[in-house]
């Protein structure tokens, strides 16, 4: 679908402009490589093609002149045929993330993020669908910088059109000096054909990195932040330790509120200095709770914010050099390398102090002006460098990336970090639509899943006359709201991505504990297939939503239909399966691959938001 490799000039393959004026040279093409070389400096692209046709494109600007040169505008452009396109974009704010939307291309569209934070606003990702041909491309950005795209509708001479893609460095406030033999990177784009405009065949970038990425762990972890917020105290956390083992977590993390000089409702003007606090909190006990959450067989953890300071901290007095100020916000500065190996030894000396082996990483601060004209490139080149110095003195690390209310939930993050804490907003229904859109550009492994729950016991309003427990869900992300769910819909919820619980343990009633339990039970069993999976969306509508879960092999399949309120008594779902396999069928009866592609399989619904699970296994 792409044409570049057949226009021979520069400014068809990049848009890269400087002091130097325009990028038009001539083109190279050989295999992989393509190139282009100018009096000042020589542009180098590499395109690597991966299994199914996944492309992973690199490239770079190199200053082959005895003097410096200003790069002001760099980004990758990708040529399309004229005609008919939509384009599929996402945004996302606090509590409603990755918010996904098609839209017919008119003249442009277009996306930016210019402030420190890669998702601000708009998440790095952008899909192309031509109308007349039924195909498409997926675009990730891996911007490790201020980043922008676009898609442009483009009169060439007379009435032809053609469309421009172009992804690359925000070029705002952009002016990066290159010294003589010094080169600059494009951000890394990912791309791929999709012929599915529903999820824009999502299980490639999934398969991609399962294939080109380290395993991921998925974990089961407990974090304190949703169970008491800041309002901790040893004997509060210290009551969940024993529950917490009996139900099969692995981590259990504390939150914000352990550090700071006095009430824990002041905690966040004392980030920076990450000494416990000893007037609140555990009030210099934390050592001794780690010591009996190690005692109970678990992992400890904690949370850090290591990118700001707060306004009456002492490092900020004792070494103001360290960090910058925006609109009052202050933020370390990762240019620097003494901040940054300070901060690196902060991490290690506090995991060291608690015998830890979980961060929360999260950062709710912004700024959106470089003084240096260089996109944060070098503030995420400190970023990136001190977390991996730290997970090489502590191999064993689990580092989560906060989202950041989903400023934060990008490709290119889950990369760095082992986990992701999707989101603040802890409505499983919300959360499910949020997860589900951020599948289509994340992978399922990367994206942790985080209840929280609590019980009202003896409930007696219910269908079959009996008295049951009620399960009630946070419906946002301060329980200020609440709302119930079915045992299931929890449960399929909980599935696809690692686990995580954030609420009281002990108020949960012995019924919801139980199936909790075993749902933990199930999932550490069935760990490596939940690795290694893909993730198709089958349907997703106003009232059903369908993921299924497969190998690629789609030796084992599972499929989970999750309903709204619905008017009808079954739903028919059609996995995508091997057709010339056959299948057992939750383990009762066999069916054909060519039969469940003609007939389906229907699902008995039984009440409104639950969810229904089919497990098909090849014979």
């Amino acid at each position: 679908m792409i044409k570049a490799e057949s226009l021979r000039s520069a400014d068809n393959i990049w848009s890269v402009y400087g002091s130097f004026g325009q990028a038009l040279e001539n083109i190279k093409i050989d295999g992989e490589s393509i190139t282009a070389e100018g009096k000042e400096y020589i542009i180098e692209t590499v395109r690597k093609v991966h299994s199914h046709g996944v492309v992973c494109q690199t490239g770079k600007i190199t200053n082959i002149s005895d003097k410096p040169i200003d790069v002001t505008y760099l980004a990758s452009k990708y040529v399309f045929d004229g005609g008919e396109y939509d384009v599929y974009t996402q945004s996302s704010t606090w509590e409603n993330e990755s918010v996904s939307l098609w839209q017919p291309l008119n003249a442009t569209i277009g996306a930016e993020v210019y402030g420190v934070r890669d998702a601000y606003g708009a998440e790095p990702f952008v899909g192309i669908w031509s109308n007349q041909t039924g195909r498409g491309m997926a675009f990730h950005i891996l911007a490790d910088c201020a980043w922008k795209y676009s898609v442009t509708t483009v009169h060439l001479a007379g009435v032809a059109t053609r469309v421009e893609a172009e992804l690359g460095v925000n070029n705002r406030n952009f002016c990066y000096k290159l010294l003589p033999g010094e080169s600059l990177d494009f951000p890394t784009i990912i791309y791929y054909e999709i012929r599915n405009r529903l999820d824009l065949d999502c299980w490639k970038i999934h398969n991609y990195l399962n294939e080109n990425y380290s395993e991921r762990r998925m974990p089961v972890m407990f974090n304190t932040w949703m169970y008491k917020f800041e309002h901790i105290d040893f004997d509060n956390v210290a009551s969940q330790i024993d529950r917490a083992k009996e139900l099969g977590i692995e981590y259990f993390v504390i939150d914000a509120g352990w550090f700071g000089k006095d009430e824990a409702t002041k905690f966040w003007q004392y980030r920076g200095d990450w000494h416990e606090n000893m007037d609140a909190g555990f009030r210099g006990r934390m050592h001794e709770l780690s010591e009996k959450v190690r005692e109970a067989g678990l992992k400890f953890g904690f949370w850090l914010e290591i990118e700001s300071a707060g306004a009456n901290s002492d490092i900020l007095k004792a070494h103001p050099e360290y960090f910058f100020c925006y609109k009052g916000m202050y933020l370390l500065d990762f240019r620097r390398e003494d901040a940054c190996r300070w901060i690196e030894d902060t991490i290690c000396e506090r995991l060291d102090e608690f015998g830890a082996e979980f961060i929360k990483f999260d950062f709710n601060q912004d700024t959106r002006l470089d003084i240096d004209e260089n996109a944060f490139i070098e503030y995420y080149k400190g970023l990136r460098r001190v977390i991996k110095n730290v997970k090489a003195r502590h191999p064993e690390l689990y580092a989560q990336n906060c989202a950041s209310g989903g400023l934060r939930m990008t490709l290119s993050n889950s990369l760095h970090y082992d986990g992701m804490w999707l989101s603040d907003n802890h409505s499983l229904y919300e959360g499910l639509r949020i997860y589900k859109d951020t599948i289509r550009r994340m992978a399922p492994q990367s994206i942790e899943k985080w209840a929280s729950v609590t019980s009202l016991c003896d409930f007696s309003h219910t269908n079959d006359g009996k008295r049951h427990d009620k399960i009630v869900a946070s419906n946002d992300a301060l329980w200020t709201d609440v709302r119930g769910v079915d045992i299931e819909y929890l449960k399929g919820f909980l599935t696809g991505g690692a686990i995580g619980i954030s609420c009281s343990l002990t108020a949960m009633s012995d019924e919801l504990f139980t199936a909790l339990k075993a749902h933990i039970a199930d999932f550490k069993a069935k760990r490596d297939f939940w690795r290694s999976s893909v993730c198709h969306i089958l349907a997703d509508t106003k009232t059903m939503l369908v993921l299924q879960y497969c190998d690629m092999a789609r030796t084992k399949i599972e499929v989970l239909a999750y309903t709204d309120v619905m008017h009808q008594n079954n739903v028919r779902v059609y996995p995508r399966v091997d057709m010339n396999a056959k299948y057992k069928v939750n383990g009762k009866y066999e069916l054909t691959g060519a039969e469940i592609d003609e007939n389906g399989i229907d699902l008995p619904i039984g009440s409104k938001y639950t969810m229904r699970k089919i497990i098909l296994e090849k014979i």
